[in-house]
């Protein structure tokens, strides 16, 4: 199950969006594997967990003074799913200063 293990290792890497990709895929060639199914649920959680905390990210920086909260939060997406352009955005619009703090 060299597929399997690849949907694994991507997931270990932070690598959720592959691993979603691949654990479909995977379970699409072998719909009554239960470890398959089981990884691809991990990875859907993961990619609703980091779209959850980026839409809380997008929240916290339309409330002025919350940037130190909205980074914090962004760097938690970008340890789910690293190099994630939206959370690096996200995070460099947080750690800007703004009209008020400059």
């Amino acid at each position: 199950m060299r597929d399997l293990r690849e949907v694994e290792d991507l997931l270990a890497a932070g690598e959720a969006d592959d691993a979603l990709v691949k654990g479909r895929s995977f379970e699409k060639k072998y719909p009554g594997d239960a470890e398959g199914r089981e990884v691809t649920a991990i990875s859907e959680h993961l990619m609703g967990a980091r779209d959850e905390i980026l839409a809380r990210v997008e929240r916290l920086l339309a409330a002025p003074g919350r940037e130190k909260e909205a980074a914090k939060l962004a760097q938690v997406a970008l340890r789910i799913l690293p190099g994630d352009p939206k959370a690096a955005s996200l995070l460099a619009k947080a750690r800007t200063p703004g009209p008020d703090t400059a």
